[in-house]
This record gives structure tokens, C-alpha cells and sequence, in this order.
């Protein structure tokens, strides 16, 4: 390059860069960059080394922003540092673009998948993690069985093998469960815990819901019900004594209990967990409180 500066110098311009904040003042670097004309490969601009090239950002900066968006939304980063989200998502996009051209799923064989909310309303967008490293492996639009077709090809485009994938853990939602049935016929589906404890509350929350049209002492006291003993306040736990008394014979308390005894599923050893769980529902459905056995046990 030092050659190409001898004898092919074109004009020097001034760059500028945002660096790290200088105590609470913002900071930049301003630098004269050179332009080269090698007649063979055209005009060039020098790269510097403490920032990308077209980025306006220090590679330190740079730093910063990624870390910040482990912890929080772009728009928070971008008022925090007064800047443009736009710009941030800039960076953002370079860097999770170069992250994911050197991504290797080989070794991927379970997967966790679930939905959420990218804003107020019905923007959906389906994550997929690697169970055993814990490591996001996909992002995409929606939360319909399209969701496991399109990570099916990016596990593909990655080194990934469908076949190779033996478990799913994933919520109930008959979308992905015939997803899950097309795209990966291998893999073993299951019911992850928060969705299945979220039904049995609901169901417990609507037993409650429909005998408090006769019983008055059960209005206001629904997180009473939702919550374990341990996470209750002193005049909840209170409250909660008082109408476990047998002879009030609540269908609320009783299948509050019910729940509680669910719960202790997961902490059954792997031989008896299939005993267990048919007992339970054996008596959930005496309440109306089925829960679907497909999943929980495979």
C-alpha cells in the first residue's frame, strides 16, 4: 500500500467515528483518511484500523452496542446513547450476518421452540434453541407450522441434519406439533413445563371462575389460587387456610390441590413418571381439569 500511496495518491479527506462516551461527553475520532488511484484496482480508501469500513461507529463502540442488546431493546440502547435506532440496527445486522456464516449445526439433535410477541398485538416470531447449549439457533416471522419448514431449511443451509434431530420440546399449539410431525418425523415432540402448568391454572382459574357466582368469599382471590404456598403474602397465606377448611368443601380448593400434586411430576424419577401421571389425570378429569397426555410422556 505504501507504494500505491507513492506514486498513485489522490486526495486526503477527513473521517469521522463515535467512540466510547469520554466520562458523560460523547466522543469522537476525526482522522485525515487517504484515497488511492492503483490504475489496476481502481480508486481505494485506506482502512483504518479502529473501525469498520462504512461505519460511522469505532470498533469499540461498536462493542458496546452489541453488549448492550443482550440486555435490552435497540430503541432503549439508541436513547441511552443518542443515536438513531436505525443506525444500531446497522451493526446489529452486520454482525449477527457474519455470526451466522460461520454457524455450525451438525451437532444439533434437541431443539426448543417457542413463540413470542414482537409487539402490542399479533407480530409473532418463533425462536429455535439449542437445548443443550442453550444457544439460539433461528429467529423467523409467524408461529404456524411454516415456522418448522423455514428452520428446517436454515438447519440445512447450516451443516444441520433434520433426521438428526431426536427431541422438540415445544408448547401445545397444534400448529407446531404437525410442524414438528412433517419436518421432523424423527423427533420425539414434548410439552415444556410452563405450557403445561399454564393450562392447569387456567383450568384451576375457571373452576374458581364459575363456582364464585355462589360462593362470595371466593371474589379477589384468584392469585391466591395461581401462586405456590411459598410465594404467598402473610394475609394470602391467611386467606388461603381459612378456605381450605373441609367443611366450607370448595371445588376451588379442592382442585387447587390437585394442581400442587401435578406440579410434583417433575420431580418424579423417570421408572414411575408415567404411573404418576395417569393418577393425575385420573382425577383432574373428575373436575373437568384434563390435560392432554400426548407429549408429556414420550
Amino acid at each position: 500500500m505504501s507504494q500505491l500511496w507513492q506514486r498513485g495518491m489522490r486526495c486526503i479527506r477527513y473521517h469521522e467515528w463515535r467512540h466510547l462516551n469520554f466520562f458523560q461527553h460523547e466522543a469522537y475520532l476525526t482522522a485525515r483518511v487517504p484515497r488511492v488511484d492503483c490504475g489496476d484496482c481502481g480508486i481505494k480508501t485506506v482502512e483504518v484500523p479502529w473501525a469498520r469500513s462504512g461505519s460511522g461507529f469505532t470498533l469499540l463502540f461498536e462493542a458496546l452496542i452489541m453488549m448492550m442488546a443482550k440486555a435490552m431493546p435497540v430503541k432503549s440502547i439508541a436513547n441511552i446513547v443518542k443515536e438513531h435506532d436505525t443506525r444500531l440496527w446497522r451493526v446489529l445486522n452486520h454482525y449477527v450476518h457474519e455470526s451466522r456464516q460461520e454457524s455450525d449445526f451438525s451437532a444439533v439433535t434437541e431443539v426448543g421452540v417457542d413463540e413470542t410477541s414482537s409487539k402490542r398485538g399479533h407480530n409473532y416470531v418463533s425462536l429455535f434453541v439449542d437445548m443443550k447449549s442453550s444457544q439460539v439457533l433461528s429467529a423467523t416471522e409467524g408461529k404456524d407450522a411454516s415456522t418448522l419448514e423455514r428452520f428446517n431449511a436454515d438447519l440445512e443451509a447450516h451443516l444441520g441434519d433434520p433426521s438428526n434431530i431426536r427431541e422438540v420440546c415445544c408448547d401445545m399449539s397444534p400448529a407446531f406439533i404437525s410442524g414438528v410431525e412433517k419436518h421432523f418425523p424423527e423427533a420425539h415432540l414434548t410439552f415444556d413445563k410452563f405450557h403445561v402448568l399454564k393450562i392447569i391454572n387456567e383450568a384451576v382459574d375457571e373452576v374458581r371462575r364459575q363456582e364464585q357466582q355462589s360462593r362470595p368469599e371466593l371474589k379477589r382471590t384468584r392469585y391466591i389460587w395461581l401462586k405456590n404456598p411459598k410465594n404467598l403474602k402473610e394475609n394470602q397465606a391467611a386467606t388461603l387456610e381459612t378456605l381450605q377448611v373441609k367443611k366450607l368443601n370448595l371445588k376451588t380448593a379442592r382442585a387447587y390441590h390437585i394442581r400442587l400434586n401435578f406440579q410434583e411430576f417433575w420431580n418424579q424419577p423417570l421408572h414411575e413418571a408415567e404411573t404418576f401421571l395417569n393418577k393425575e389425570l385420573s382425577q383432574n378429569n373428575i373436575y373437568n381439569l384434563s390435560v392432554d397426555r400426548y407429549g408429556i410422556i414420550v
